[in-house]
C-alpha cells in the first residue's frame, strides 16, 4: 500500500458492501488553529486551613458546637415526624375503636327475636 491510499475495512458476509475506508486518526483530521485567545488560568491558591479546619481553640469549639446544634436539628425532626405518624395512628384506632362500640350498642339494642 502506498503512503497516498487509505487503508480499508473489511466487510465480511453477504452484505453487497464494498470496502469503507478508514478515516484516519482525528489529529491528522483537524486543522491546528493558532489564533485561539488564550484561556485565564484561575487562581488556584487557597488556605491550607482552608482544608484543614480552624487554626485556633475557639474555632474549633464554635464549628464542634454548630455541628451538635445541626445534628440535633436533624434528629429532632425524625422524632418529630415519628411522634405525629405515632399520633395519627393512635387517632385512627381511637376512632376505630368508638365505631366498633357504637356497632355493638346498637346491636345490643336490638330487640331480642
Amino acid at each position: 500500500m502506498s503512503s497516498s491510499e487509505k487503508p480499508v475495512q473489511e466487510h465480511h458476509g453477504d452484505t453487497g458492501v464494498s470496502p469503507v475506508p478508514i478515516d484516519p486518526p482525528r489529529e491528522e483530521r483537524v486543522p491546528v488553529l493558532k489564533d485561539l485567545p488564550e484561556i485565564p488560568t484561575p487562581d488556584l491558591s487557597f488556605d491550607l486551613s482552608s482544608i484543614l479546619g480552624p487554626s485556633n481553640p475557639e474555632e474549633e469549639k464554635v464549628q464542634k458546637r454548630a455541628s451538635s446544634v445541626l445534628k440535633l436539628a436533624r434528629e429532632n425532626e425524625r422524632l418529630q415526624a415519628e411522634l405525629k405518624a405515632m399520633t395519627e395512628r393512635i387517632e385512627a384506632a381511637e376512632r376505630r375503636r368508638a365505631q366498633l362500640a357504637e356497632k355493638e350498642q346498637k346491636i345490643m339494642e336490638e330487640p331480642s327475636s
